[in-house]
Parts: C-alpha cells; structure tokens; sequence
C-alpha cells in the first residue's frame, strides 16, 4: 500500500496550487518520508504525483503519492515511464528549455 497526501482545498493541477498551499504540501511531504519508511521498514521511497489524465491522474485533485519501497519488489522506477520516449537531439532540448523559461517568464 501507500499513502496520499492531498491538500484541503480542491486544485486540479500542480500548477493551480497557491505558493503557501505548494509549500505546505510539499513540507507535509519531507516530513512524513522518515515516518513512513521507517513504519513499515521500507528501504526506500517513491513520491510521486501524476498531473493530468495522459499522465495516470484519475481522480481530478492534486495529490501526492508516497510508497514504500523495497528491494526487488517490481515497482519499477520513475524511468522506467522514460523508456518509450523519443531521444532528442542538443538543439532540440535547448529549444524546449528556452520555451520553458519564455513561459515562466510570463506567468
């Protein structure tokens, strides 16, 4: 099993959180790995969020999954979702990183 920490007040994406609702979750978050691997006597963590439908979101409200994790036991890693995407070129990744930044920018 794991856990969901899920904020109080409905948004649907992460970019829809207010800074002090981002920053409250995401300290919610620090603070409960220790306790949680540490519950359960996991080796390790996955956090994870999946924002957006294509991305695996069922339930339309941010939400943060923490899962215990241990040696071989066949979760896989956030990589693994990587595997199946195309390889871009230097060019093409310096392109996207300046559309990026244009639009943080102008947010």
């Amino acid at each position: 099993g794991h856990i969901l920490v899920v904020p109080k007040i409905h948004f649907e994406r992460v970019e829809d959180l207010s800074p002090e609702i981002s920053n409250a979750l995401f300290s919610t978050v620090q603070r409960l790995t220790g306790p949680v691997r540490r519950s359960v006597n996991a080796h390790a963590l996955t956090i994870g969020i999946n924002d957006g439908r294509e991305a695996g979101q069922v339930v339309p409200h941010v939400h943060i999954h923490i899962i215990p994790r241990d040696r071989n036991d066949g979760g896989g890693t956030i990589h693994s979702i990587m595997s199946r995407r195309p390889r871009l070129s230097e060019d093409d990744m310096a392109r996207i990183a300046e559309k990026i930044l244009k639009e943080d920018s102008s947010s």
